[in-house]
């Protein structure tokens, strides 16, 4: 029941399509190393994307390495291969390399440009999103500076109903939801839902970026024992990963161990199985074997 042979055809139709411009660039590009690290930056997040961990990590790492041998004043193109790079890693489990890196782009970017810019406001937030994966209690207090100043930077680049903004705010809730005290939970449930409903208007309902709201609302419901509610966002989020993503992408695995566990609490063991060795399934397969999932 969590299969979808077209979604899974479509997203190995755009790996193929990665693969001939990784060529091409290669072929046309031999004497152009700036051009050359750039196009491979955005290949590697466009394989991240697709959930092509190893092929991003390869061709992120090959840019990093281009721009650091590069003459001149390459500190932006550094810090922008080195938040791919460190996204890669996140993604892989790595969270000790992810978290040097991104503080590498971060503090770059921050002795470039004033506070008040985007590629500032990027580079808080991803800092921020990897400090708050690896929960260290020593770190609590600057996760928590990261995470407001990230979203108020935003705030004031773009307002409150930017996608960026939308962002932080899941960000900033994924946090509380961590935290766990019950009025954290109460705050995370309100930029939840407001951030579902905004990138419900802007994006509509079948994007990804739509389905990682849903999950995350989903599981702080699930959190609140209210498995009923939480349920039924589960299982549309899978449906738009897999629609959007393919049914054999991490994201999937994701919502599958989510739906797992609320199933579990709501008395499902059965179903609950289910999904769990659903989830396993495309783990074992699209992640290294080292991964904490």
């Amino acid at each position: 029941p969590y299969a979808d042979d077209g979604a899974l055809r479509d997203t190995t139709t755009l790996g193929e399509f990665l693969d001939r411009s990784e060529a091409s660039v290669r072929r046309e590009l031999v004497d152009r190393t700036e051009l050359k690290a750039a196009l491979l930056s955005r290949l590697a997040r466009l394989h991240g994307n697709l959930g092509r961990l190893d092929r991003a990590r390869a061709l992120a790492e090959e840019s990093l390495d281009l721009r650091r041998a590069l003459p001149g004043d390459r500190r932006a193109d550094v810090a922008e291969s080195a938040n791919t790079l460190a996204t890669v890693l996140q993604d892989q489990g790595e969270l000790a390399a992810a978290e040097a890196l991104f503080r590498e782009a971060l503090a770059l970017r921050e002795a470039l440009y004033p506070e008040l810019h985007a590629d500032v406001a990027e580079s808080v937030n991803n800092l921020a999103i990897v400090l708050v994966e690896r929960d260290d209690p020593a770190q609590a207090g600057e996760t928590e500076k990261l995470e407001r100043r990230g979203l108020a930077l935003r705030r004031q680049l773009f307002g409150e109903d930017h996608l960026e903004t939308l962002q932080s705010r899941n960000n900033f809730a994924v946090f509380l939801m961590k935290r766990g005290r019950p009025e954290d939970l109460a705050e995370a449930e309100v930029h939840l839902q407001e951030v579902l409903e905004g990138r419900r208007r802007r994006l509509g309902k079948d994007h990804p970026t739509v389905a990682n709201s849903e999950n995350n609302l989903a599981n702080l419901l699930d959190d609140l024992g209210r498995e009923s509610e939480a349920i039924p966002l589960f299982r549309e989020a899978i449906r738009a990963w897999t629609a959007s993503l393919g049914a054999d992408h991490p994201r999937v695995a994701t919502g599958l161990y989510g739906l797992s566990k609320a199933l579990e609490d709501g008395g499902d063991l059965r179903g609950a199985e289910e999904a769990l060795r659903a989830s396993l399934a495309i783990d074992e397969r699209r992640l290294p074997p080292g991964h904490p999932y």
